[in-house]
């Protein structure tokens, strides 16, 4: 099988204020979220699924998050965002293109230019595509949006904590460009 995921920030002290994640702060939330992001992860991914993770996968101590990566299950293709790039995974340089259920699709961890971002605003615009006709599947926007028009948001805080099945994105495909909501954290 084949997921799209984004977004982990492993480690980041900070992200559960700023995405709405479920965490208290502190050494103590960091540690529970990311648990609970593997053990989500893990309850879907087996050990022979192939997994596009499309950026930000950690802030945090390198060995740290080393450590996180290494107990997600999946064959892993890391696509760049701008928290530490980890040693040891295939590194894909945005955008790249793949097939989802019959669909060619682009994916970057960038929404296209006027995608917006989870400060309001199209933070990082030289690394943003052009709006185009094409399907672009990204993080980055974190909790902002799930689905933008031809865009798709596959970051954990937008999927409940969860990394996306291909199936599912073939059929928001199919189901035409629209606005989705995020969905809840459990």
């Amino acid at each position: 099988m084949l997921w799209l995921t984004s977004d982990f920030h492993f480690g980041h002290k900070n992200i559960s204020k700023y995405a709405g994640r479920p965490f208290p702060r502190g050494e103590a939330g960091v540690a529970a979220m990311n648990d609970a992001l593997v053990d989500a992860f893990n309850a879907q991914v087996a050990a022979d699924d192939d997994v596009w993770v499309l950026g930000d996968v950690a802030l945090g101590r390198l060995d740290d998050s080393l450590a996180m990566v290494a107990r997600l299950h999946g064959r892993k293709v890391l696509a760049a965002g701008f928290a530490q790039v980890l040693p040891g995974s295939a590194l894909a340089g945005p955008p790249a293109r793949l097939v989802l259920g019959g669909h060619r699709v682009l994916v970057s961890h960038f929404p296209y230019a006027g995608g917006g971002d989870s400060h309001g605003e199209d933070r990082f615009a030289q690394h943003r595509l052009p709006a185009g006709e094409d399907w672009l599947v990204c993080g980055h926007v974190h909790q902002s949006w799930r689905q933008r028009g031809r865009m798709i948001n596959v970051g954990v805080d937008a999927w409940g904590g969860t990394p996306v099945p291909e199936a599912q994105l073939a059929e928001l495909i199919e189901a035409g460009p629209q606005d989705r909501d995020i969905l809840p954290w459990p």
